[in-house]
């Protein structure tokens, strides 16, 4: 089944509005004042609330403090949850577009690097939620855009074929992750009436075509993203890798962090020479406890259920 998965702010709705609200309570709360603008700071809001917090810091001398970036960023949230709906609108035409998809016999689903609860939230005050088949958010999964897995995992849930998908996004990362995806990708002026249908009638565009299928870009787009850590492997482990097999917490020696849940790592032979890169399903606190056990050991080290494997075979790229 054919599916068309839509990307959430600045897509099917214009947030700027209520997360450029949203970061400027966390500057009042450092006691600054509004330091973003609704007007002119839109296109950075719909990157996200981390991209506006360095902006807002930068702007005040401090743009390369994390530090400060991580303590607003959960009052971030908060403030936006408070105030979701304020000033977001859908986009004229959004969901008549969705509408006539579904008419025509394909699923539709939204993909966003928004929380899943917050996404939920947007879409249902703005009366939407149930016009799509699945809603996929940044934390549903242990992974998320530009991976392309969120967006395979969307057009499965809504009950599609991912091999016949189609993403429609508006920003570097959707862009990324039709590249990783092996997808072939246009971008088109988007003010144009009906753009899809003046693509179709040789409207110009700029193509990107695809080089490879979605496995094999996959890998290379796994391969190409600069690792957070790293972690060491006994014998035994590079062999059943190089064979296809996926990373076990048993065949991990020693971990080198820190690295959250998703993040690539590196994986390094026992003498330490890089054999490949992987997408690790456990923070390296987790993995440190884990490693060398085997996989019945991980909910009582734990505390509850876990993955089998530290990195599986579809998220590995070897060298």
């Amino acid at each position: 089944m054919k599916t068309v998965v839509f990307d959430l702010d600045g897509t099917l709705a214009d947030t700027s509005g209520d997360l450029i609200a949203a970061a400027n309570a966390c500057f009042r709360a450092m006691g600054e004042g509004d330091v973003l603008d609704a007007r002119t700071d839109a296109g950075t809001a719909l990157k996200g609330g981390r991209a506006m917090l360095r902006l807002g810091l930068d702007r005040l001398g401090r743009g390369d403090d994390e530090a400060t970036i991580d303590k607003y960023y959960p009052l971030l949230l908060e403030a936006y949850a408070r105030e979701i709906d304020t000033h977001t609108v859908l986009y004229p035409g959004a969901m008549a577009a969705v509408e006539a998809l579904k008419a025509a016999g394909y699923r539709v689903a939204v993909c966003t690097n928004k929380p899943e609860a917050l996404a939920h939230t947007l879409l249902s005050r703005l009366g939407v939620r149930e016009a799509f088949g699945a809603m996929v958010g940044a934390d549903t999964l242990a992974i998320r855009k530009p991976d392309p897995e969120h967006l395979f995992e969307t057009a499965r849930r809504a009950g599609g074929d991912p091999a016949m998908c189609l993403l429609v996004g508006d920003t570097d990362t959707d862009r990324k992750t039709a590249t990783a995806a092996g997808c072939a990708m246009a971008i088109s002026h988007g003010a144009t009436n009906r753009p899809l249908h003046a693509l179709s009638m040789g409207a110009n565009a700029t193509w990107f075509t695809a080089h490879s299928d979605p496995k094999t870009a996959r890998k290379q787009w796994i391969a190409s993203i600069k690792p957070r850590g790293s972690v060491t492997l006994d014998a035994g482990a590079v062999a059943a890798m190089s064979k296809g097999k996926s990373l076990l917490p048993a065949g991990v020696i020693s971990v080198h962090g820190p690295f959250g849940r998703g993040d690539s790592i590196a994986l390094l032979t026992p003498q330490g020479h890089p054999i490949g890169y992987g997408l690790t399903r456990y923070t390296s606190a987790e993995a440190e406890i884990i490693k060398g056990h085997q996989t019945s050991d991980i909910e009582a080290l734990l505390g509850s259920p876990g993955r089998a494997a530290l990195i599986h075979r579809d998220d590995l790229a070897l060298s």
